[in-house]
């Protein structure tokens, strides 16, 4: 079985924005509904909403048709909901489930508990499952889509999986810094201006996007250094900030512009 190409997520999200159908999502801050304009690989984008909602972000989905029978069906356990967890990319902070456990579940239609990281419980039957959701049947005709990195506590019956009772070795960290480099080749062109002249881009990197707020003095030596330059590198470096609409802040970013292509580089630091 191939569980990326037959997650129910991914084939939900991009039937339903072709067929252009009003959904209903719960994600940590909240409910969000709309339409599906367009699927991207770590976003959505619904129609006429400028904020674009983050699939790490979404605990689960349903139809606007079902939403009595969910409302109803959904427990909440309230220690959990004290806590006010949030989605997390670590894998070792996230339930472990096993693949062959969901499988089996499947074919003995088995009813099953799961709870999510927000507190909240649904209880049915899995109608599919793929490599990052489940589709929970909670009665006649009622789906839900579960995201799995969601996923709290995941109870089948005879065997509980729990990430509260997780007998992982829990490793002591000892203080440490982290310094972020960024290496950028050209002038950014969405840029919005802020108070004092101040600039905001977002850089796009092989895994985050980094969102930078730069002194107006900084933008205007890069600007030139760039116009002086026919081939040139800016190195940024900072420390990592805050995750907050799809990007990471950098905080306190320095800068450094290399002119490319001589043996003899010269810097201009800014």
């Amino acid at each position: 079985m191939d569980l990326v190409k037959n997650d129910p997520s991914n084939k939900y999200f991009n039937k339903q924005c072709r067929l252009g159908e009003h959904l209903i999502f719960r994600a940590y801050a909240g409910q969000v509904e709309g339409v599906i304009n367009k699927v991207r690989k770590y976003e959505l984008k619904l129609a006429g909403q400028k904020e674009l909602l983050q699939k790490h972000d979404i605990l689960y989905l349903y139809k606007p048709n079902v939403c009595n029978s969910v409302v109803r069906s959904v427990k909440t356990n309230n220690k959990i909901a004290e806590k006010q967890l949030h989605a997390t990319f670590e894998k070792d902070e996230r339930l472990d489930i096993s693949y062959d456990i969901l499988e089996r579940c499947y074919k003995q239609k088995r009813l099953i508990d799961i709870t999510l990281r927000n507190g909240h419980i649904l209880q049915g039957r899995i109608h599919s499952f793929g490599m990052y959701s489940i589709r929970l049947e909670i009665g006649s005709n009622s789906r839900v889509i579960i995201m799995l990195a969601n996923v709290y506590d995941l109870n089948y019956g005879d065997v509980k999986r729990s990430q509260a009772k997780a007998k992982k070795k829990v490793m002591t960290p000892i203080p440490g810094k982290m310094d972020v480099t960024i290496k950028i080749s050209e002038i950014p062109s969405d840029v919005e201006i802020l108070k004092n002249q101040w600039r905001k881009f977002i850089v796009k990197t092989e895994q985050y996007n980094i969102l930078l707020k730069v002194r107006p003095k900084t933008w205007n030596k890069l600007k030139d250094a760039s116009d002086k330059y026919s081939l040139w590198i800016a190195v940024i470096n900072g420390k990592m900030g805050r995750f907050k609409d799809g990007a990471f802040e950098l905080d306190q970013p320095g800068l450094q512009v290399f002119e490319r292509g001589l043996r003899n580089c010269k810097a201009v630091t800014l």
